[in-house]
């Protein structure tokens, strides 16, 4: 059974959704989406994940803030993860989430056990987006590629490695 959580986070008060046991798996969801886009998702892997969504700011039941720019919504999540004490997650990211992964993912790799992004670009020098993150020595390989698909069943496409 999900269940809808607030926390204080340094920029305010932040709504997030939490189900299941095991091993953390964190979701973000896109621009003007909230936590409960990934109800479904989480209840089906509640068996196996500590599933958490967060509402970002300005999104869902999260405090409405001033400043909107990926560096300060990147700056929530590690406050959100920090907060929670998850020293070590899986992290499934959907657009505008997915740049907020990208960002954690450049400064603290070690710290994810997989990372998910769905329609989101692919950082390169040619965009503000950060480089591809690398995979931090003797540690999980990130695999780029999108969970939709994996999630309705089709056949996943092959997913690039990177480290």
């Amino acid at each position: 059974m999900i269940t809808r959580s607030s926390i204080h986070l340094p920029a305010g008060e932040f709504s997030y959704l939490e189900c299941g046991d095991g091993d953390p798996l964190v979701f973000l969801h896109a621009l003007g989406r909230d936590a409960s886009d990934w109800a479904e998702i989480m209840e089906a892997m509640a068996d196996r994940w500590r599933c958490l969504a967060l509402d970002q700011r300005g999104h869902g039941e999260s405090d409405h803030v001033g400043r909107y720019t990926f560096e300060v919504m990147e700056q929530d999540f590690r406050a959100f993860v920090d907060a929670l004490e998850l020293d070590r997650f899986g992290l499934i990211a959907h657009s505008m989430g997915g740049t907020v992964s990208w960002l954690f993912a450049e400064t603290s790799p070690e710290r994810l056990r997989a990372l998910v992004v769905e329609d989101t670009p692919l950082p390169t020098e040619r965009h503000i987006y950060p480089k591809i993150p690398e995979a931090p020595a003797g540690g999980d390989r990130i695999r780029l590629g999108s969970p939709a698909p994996a999630l309705s069943g089709a056949e996943l496409p092959r997913p690039i490695v990177v480290g």
